[in-house]
């Protein structure tokens, strides 16, 4: 089931799991909208597990990672469990040249392997 009323975030159930896409860099009120459709959809259908799929981000500063990382933790108060996707490799070697904080957070390459370690392990512990 997708949210209405966006093209660039939605929010899709995938085998239990909120699948939160992101379809476009993450500027402007866009981290609004990652944080309504994830948080929203976690209450109203209680999914215990949220993939953030980001494999069509372009591009992602520190602060955009920090305010993600929020909005996971947010998720994970509703008790969900949160992993990332699709994270280019160059988005990842400037977190870490920047020093983002990456600890915690759950990363897979693929939507694929995140939903079998999930199955495998519904609370998959965090890398790092």
């Amino acid at each position: 089931m997708s949210v209405p009323g966006t093209t660039s975030v939605t929010g899709t159930r995938v085998r239990g799991c909120l699948v939160v896409t992101v379809s476009q860099d993450l500027s402007g009120d866009m981290l609004d909208e990652v944080r309504r459709v994830a948080l929203e959809g976690i209450q109203r259908d209680g999914a215990q597990s949220a993939i953030f799929e980001l494999s069509a981000v372009p591009f992602m500063d520190s602060v955009e990672f920090e305010e993600l990382r929020k909005i996971a933790r947010m998720a994970e108060m509703l008790g969900a469990t949160v992993i990332f996707v699709g994270l280019k490799p160059g988005i990842i070697v400037h977190l870490l040249e920047a020093d983002a904080n990456v600890r915690g957070v759950r990363a897979f390459l693929g939507l694929d392997e995140a939903l079998h370690a999930l199955e495998q392990h519904p609370n998959v512990e965090p890398h790092g």
